[in-house]
């Protein structure tokens, strides 16, 4: 059985936070005045309380707001996945998750405000929160969301042998739930 490093299944999630980490510190670079990296104190002052700063935090959030789309519709399915069909690639995975999101464009949307909202309310509780009860919950979400949009492989795509075919009943029998004569 392969290891989720031999699949590189930790791999796309990683890929994505140092894009959007790189792009965040290209922004900062374009806009940090001084040699030295602020305080903690300064960051906070210059960053959210001076007008200065809104071209700063328009094109950090507008950078962000063009990654959430993507990384939503490639994570939707493809996180939960290897937990169902530990023989899926990466690549299929985010293929599949991303089908997932454009086959259903009423509840998807519906799902990634509700998934933003849930996470901001994080910090109303310290991130206590956030570990103990958000996590687990948008979690099993998930899991139960690419149960339900991604069909079921076929036995041999999950390692199984196949099964033996049923063979039909003949015409006129009583279907189940049905007594059967005697």
């Amino acid at each position: 059985m392969q290891s989720a490093a031999d699949r590189g299944d930790g791999l796309h999630p990683a890929a994505r936070a140092l894009i959007r980490l790189g792009i965040a510190a290209m922004i900062c670079m374009l806009y940090r005045r001084g040699p030295t990296p602020p305080s903690f104190e300064e960051l906070v002052v210059n960053t959210f309380l001076r007008p200065a700063s809104l071209p700063f935090l328009i094109v950090g959030v507008g950078a962000g707001g063009l990654f959430a789309p993507f990384a939503f519709s490639i994570g939707t399915v493809s996180i939960p996945m290897p937990a169902d069909r530990p023989k899926v690639d990466t690549i299929t995975a985010i293929v599949t998750s991303g089908r997932a999101v454009q086959d259903n464009p009423g509840p998807m949307p519906l799902w990634a405000v509700l998934v933003v909202a849930i996470t901001g309310l994080g910090p109303a509780t310290a991130h206590l929160g956030l570990a103990i009860v958000t996590v687990p919950v948008i979690g099993h979400a998930t899991w139960h969301a690419c149960r339900d949009l991604v069909p079921d492989p076929a036995p041999a795509e999950l390692g199984h042998a196949p099964t033996a075919a049923v063979p039909p009943e003949p015409a006129g029998a009583p279907s189940a739930g049905e007594p059967r004569a005697r």
